[in-house]
């Protein structure tokens, strides 16, 4: 019963995901910003608070993982190479970062 239980979580998550990949592959996504709407990546920013120009998390994150859009101005996260470090997060002025920690590392 409860083996049972757990082949029907795992085949209903991997249903997801490949909905998910199917759902990106399908759309016309725009690099780096619609992508990571679709999968949860490590550093979320809050487009409404984020200071348009203000390069503070960029600076601050030892990996480069972050960089200004260019049209808004804004904050997002380029690549995933995020080492958890919250340094980004701790220096946001306005609090506009949020670093996501995988479970293993809490």
């Amino acid at each position: 019963m409860i083996e049972e239980q757990r082949t029907k979580k795992v085949v209903a998550g991997q249903l997801k995901f490949e909905s998910e990949v199917a759902a990106a592959s399908a759309a016309k996504v725009a690099p780096n910003r619609q992508v990571s709407r679709l999968f949860d990546v490590p550093v979320v920013v809050d487009e409404e608070r984020c200071i348009s120009g203000c390069h503070v998390c960029v600076e601050s994150c030892p990996v480069d993982c972050l960089a200004i859009e260019t049209e808004r101005r804004k904050a997002y996260m380029k690549f995933d190479d995020c080492w958890y470090c919250l340094a980004c997060e701790v220096d946001c002025p306005t609090n506009a970062i949020t670093v996501k920690m995988p479970f293993l590392i809490r």
